[in-house]
């Protein structure tokens, strides 16, 4: 599943829906959008057989999760933002593959060189329980996935698949989502106490929840 919220920006949602169509994409996905934008939504044609939600206006994080907590049992997640445009055919499926049951895959987004937008297995973020920390608002979140995925051996990196990251530091599109986006100082804090406090604790729950799907699985083939 892939999960898109999207602010004030229906020609990049449409942007980012012609892509999909155009590199053949065939993931089912949700947008979310806000109460307060649906009239300037109506005219975007989202994937075919995508869900589209309304929600209360809030911080992205927060959208994330409400798809997640609607759509619990996925085979995979991918959080991506509105500004993402894919670029390789099959971009979807190879990143679902590479996510597997519970690593957590990503693409070169040509902006951070670092992992961003995870493609999560579902059994990772059942065991987690969130699909993004919601104690974040927006920044950071793809810090946490990685702090907890890494001392795992579970990231898995796709160098050959480009999803790009049009963010406006690069076109320069300052918008109003943009400045409605949270505090990434606060975040920030945030984010340094969960890694002071709460850190070794998630990692510990993916472990124990995939090390019990290993062996449910393990003992059915037998």
């Amino acid at each position: 599943m892939i999960i898109i919220p999207s602010r004030g920006r229906p020609q990049k949602l449409a942007r980012f829906s012609n892509a999909y169509r155009e590199t053949g994409g065939t993931e089912l996905g949700v947008v979310l959008i806000e109460e307060r934008d649906k009239d300037a939504y109506r005219q975007v044609q989202i994937p075919k057989h995508w869900d589209l939600m309304i929600v209360p206006q809030s911080l992205s994080i927060k959208k994330y999760n409400t798809a997640f907590n609607k759509y619990p049992n996925e085979d995979c997640y991918l959080c991506l933002g509105d500004d993402n445009i894919p670029e390789t055919p099959e971009w979807d499926v190879k990143l679902r593959e590479e996510a597997g049951d519970y690593f957590v895959a990503y693409a070169d987004d040509k902006l951070h060189g670092k992992p961003s937008h995870p493609c999560m297995g579902g059994e990772f973020v059942r065991s987690l329980g969130y699909v993004l920390n919601p104690i974040l608002g927006h920044f950071f979140a793809d810090n946490v996935i990685e702090d907890i995925a890494r001392p795992l051996g579970l990231l898995r990196f796709r160098d050959d698949i480009i999803i790009r990251h049009l963010h406006f530091t690069i076109t320069g599109d300052y918008d109003q989502a943009c400045k409605e986006r949270g505090s990434p100082d606060i975040d920030e804090l945030i984010y340094e106490t969960w890694a002071k406090d709460q850190k070794q604790k998630d990692i510990e729950r993916v472990k124990k929840g995939i090390a019990e799907f290993r062996l449910a699985h393990t003992t059915a083939d037998l």
